[in-house]
């Protein structure tokens, strides 16, 4: 699988079906982390594989940050805020795991 950069201050949410989504955070390398990566998990649960999920459309907004909140709605990450490195972000970006994309 993907390599998991070390990080801290991330979301991390499971979705039935789906896996363990860890978005964003921070390390001091990058710093704010712009990337979104599922565990998947075998039947068991008993080992994972990291898959790094790709984030191409910064027109839908979504900006690498860390101290953000992420909540699990159906297939759905709503997620609030955070830090991108410079400023406080103020926004709610939503990224739909059927599709493995942010929505408009």
């Amino acid at each position: 699988g993907a390599p998991f950069i070390p990080r801290t201050l991330h979301s991390a949410s499971w979705i039935e079906g789906k896996g363990l989504y860890v978005v964003g955070g921070f390390n001091r390398k990058t710093r704010s982390l712009l990337e979104v990566m599922r565990l998947d998990l075998a039947a068991d649960g008993s080992s994972g594989e990291w898959a790094k999920l790709p984030v191409s459309d910064e027109a839908k907004a979504f900006r690498g940050r860390s101290q953000h909140r992420a909540v699990q709605q159906s297939n759905h990450l709503i997620i609030f805020g955070g830090f991108d490195g410079d400023k406080p972000l103020n926004d709610i970006v939503v990224f739909d795991s059927d599709t493995d994309a942010f929505l408009a």
